[in-house]
Parts: structure tokens; C-alpha cells; sequence
């Protein structure tokens, strides 16, 4: 995502003809970002202080309304990882003793129900607590990182799927009150959507980005 600085000034002219020499929105060249740094930062923590740089017309939707049952890419991953095809110990280890058919049921059927329904059996919602627990740790293996936007969906999520409590910022941290914000209206949610849609995330970035061996 590319940031600017931005300059208003005012020429030396009688006030009468002000406004017509402001210059407004001069943008300088583009602070550079580093490619290289993308994975040294985890997409679940993601520096609020970047989200003041983003624009209404990127705001989310709602994606607890959106089916998504399909998780082809994300299962293929998780059957590589399994297989120790690819990846990394870490990631191989958090795929262990995962059922994947079993994965797919449950997805399709927590995708389908409202964001406060529980999964009343205990080993369907180990089975989907497991595989959210791998999309961490896979998600680390995209090629390239989420932009901010998408990061932040993945942090609210996982926030709640692990059931963290954020602290409330100050009156006059609206860097993080954004942040904060989006938290909050999904806070509630259960944590068999909080894992399905973070997981949904997590396959839909696969697709979008592709992942490393290693």
C-alpha cells in the first residue's frame, strides 16, 4: 500500500485571492517499502497506527454474509503440510492429526449458520479449532504479505477466535480506536465463526497470493 505526504501552503498574495493558491493534496513521491520485510511482521499483529492511511471506499464486508464453503486451496496446503512436502517443522507440526474430510463438513456447516451459534460437538469444534491454529501458522507462508485491510480482518478474527479482550484505547488514540472499532462489532461471535471465517480468510489470501516451500 502506497503512502503520501501530504503538503498545504499558501503563496504570498493578498487574502482576496487566497483560496485559488492553496495547493492542495501536493503528493510527493511514494515512501518506499521494503518487499523483504513483508514476513517479518505476522498478519495477526498488524501497527494501527497504518490504518489511519486507509480509505472508506476499502472498508470490509460483512464476510460472515458470503458462503464460504469452498476451501480447495486451503485443504491442499494442510494435505502438503501432513505429508511434509512443504513448509516449514512448525507448520507441519500444526497440521498433525488433522481430518481434513471431517474439516470440510464442518466449514460448510459453520459457514451457513448466524455469527453466534455454537458448534455443540465438542469434536467437530476441536477439529475446527485445530485447523484455525494451523491457519496461523500457514498463513506465514504466502508468498507475498496482505495489505492492511486484509490484515486487519485477520486480526479481529483471530483476536476473537482465541478469545482475546482488546483494551480500549484513550479518547484521543483514534490511530488504534479504528482498530479497536472493527473489534468490536464481531467480539461476540462465536469461536466456531471467528475460526471458520479466519480460516475462510486465510484460503481466499492462498488463492490471492500462493505460499512458499519453506
Amino acid at each position: 500500500m502506497l503512502m503520501y505526504r501530504v503538503h498545504f501552503y499558501a503563496r504570498n498574495t493578498p487574502a482576496r485571492d487566497l483560496r485559488s493558491n492553496w495547493r492542495v493534496c501536493q503528493a510527493t513521491p511514494p515512501i518506499p517499502v521494503d518487499p523483504a520485510l513483508n514476513h517479518l511482521q505476522h498478519p495477526n499483529h498488524i501497527n494501527p497506527l497504518l490504518l489511519t492511511f486507509t480509505s472508506p471506499y476499502t472498508q470490509r464486508q460483512n464476510p460472515s454474509k458470503s458462503k464460504m464453503s469452498d476451501i480447495t486451496p486451503f485443504i491442499t496446503v494442510l494435505e502438503a503440510a501432513q505429508k511434509k512436502e512443504k513448509f516449514t517443522p512448525e507448520v507441519q507440526e500444526a497440521a498433525a492429526g488433522i481430518d481434513t474430510a471431517a474439516l470440510k463438513e464442518i466449514f460448510a456447516k459453520v459457514a451457513e449458520q448466524g455469527e453466534f451459534e455454537k458448534l455443540d460437538d465438542a469434536a467437530e469444534a476441536e477439529t475446527l479449532r485445530k485447523a484455525f491454529e494451523f491457519a496461523a501458522k500457514a498463513v506465514m507462508m504466502l508468498k507475498s504479505s496482505p495489505g492492511l485491510m486484509e490484515k486487519k480482518d485477520l486480526y479481529i478474527y483471530f483476536k476473537v477466535g482465541k478469545g482475546d479482550v482488546m483494551e480500549k484505547p484513550g479518547t484521543f488514540d483514534f490511530q488504534k480506536k479504528q482498530l479497536y472499532g472493527a473489534w468490536e462489532k464481531v467480539k461476540d461471535y462465536s469461536p466456531a465463526k471467528a475460526h471458520q471465517l479466519y480460516i475462510g480468510h486465510v484460503n481466499t489470501f492462498i488463492t490471492k497470493y500462493g505460499t512458499r516451500d519453506e
